[in-house]
């Protein structure tokens, strides 16, 4: 029995399903909608369907007709291009994959470095937490360390099996300086924003960055993880009390696997040392 995972694409908030994508691939290969039709055993009429109902949600079009045949547009190129080389890159994946944040990247490495010296071999991908979402939901991942607690809470739900660790505790600096806030793309900013709606306060977020630095230099207010200052030497001040900014940082696990049991308790017992 060959069984493999398979990942399905959403673009602008619509669910493109596997059927849709099958019809493009189809008509991408045949450049013929009889042929495609032929070749996934279905009427001319059932896949004309599929087509222009994935057109009309979308807003745009998939397919063109030309003297050559029908031939996809840049758009539906893209589609069919991108579910290839993830669907490619799911196939060819062989070891345990963890993801995490550049917030706790270290914390990662102190923990997965010592596995694979014993003989184990442990991937590793390192974005912000919808990007890490994004590799779960498409089985590119069997980890995820998420920077906001509400990923973990929601994630699990979808699937019928989960392990889930508490890795470490960590809390937001508040630097206070106007109504204007520049977001850090890392870390469980919503705590922090949340806290502030709580306390009626008005702000507006006028920019986000990926680099730290740019929210010391901003002149604007912003959060950021106490664990990030310390590392780095930041002597920052809070104006909000810590203790309404700490949460726990957790690892979700929906793999299985000898690797996976190994590294899920080593997170778990991570914020014993």
């Amino acid at each position: 029995m060959n069984i493999l995972p398979d990942i399905r694409l959403t673009i602008d908030g619509v669910n493109i399903s596997i059927l849709q994508l099958q019809a493009l691939i189809a008509i991408a290969t045949t450049r013929s909608q009889n042929k495609a039709a032929q070749t996934l055993g279905i009427s001319v009429p059932v896949l004309h369907r599929r087509i222009k109902d994935l057109e009309e949600k979308l807003g745009i079009k998939l397919i063109l007709g030309t003297p050559r045949g029908t031939v996809l547009s840049e758009h539906g190129n893209e589609m069919v291009n991108t579910y290839k080389r993830y669907q490619s890159r799911l196939k060819n994946r062989t070891n345990p994959c963890i993801a995490c944040s550049p917030l706790y990247s270290h914390l990662i490495m102190e923990v997965v470095s010592p596995i694979e010296r014993e003989g184990h071999q442990i991937d590793m991908f390192v974005g912000d937490d919808m990007l890490n979402k994004l590799y779960l939901d498409m089985g590119l991942v069997d980890i995820v360390v998420f920077d906001d607690p509400i990923y973990v809470h929601r994630e699990k739900e979808a699937y019928e099996y989960y392990e889930v660790a508490e890795v470490v505790k960590d809390t937001l600096i508040h630097v206070n300086m106007g109504k204007k806030y520049i977001r850090y793309k890392y870390g469980a900013q919503r705590i922090g924003f949340s806290n502030l709606d709580i306390k009626g306060k008005k702000y507006k977020i006028v920019r986000e960055t990926r680099d730290y630095n740019q929210l010391l230099k901003s002149g604007h207010s912003f959060f950021i993880n106490r664990s990030l200052a310390k590392r780095e030497g930041l002597d920052l001040q809070s104006q909000t009390e810590p203790s309404q900014l700490m949460h726990s940082i957790f690892a979700l696990n929906v793999g299985k696997g000898d690797e996976l049991d190994l590294l899920m308790r080593k997170l778990d017992h991570y914020h014993e040392k």
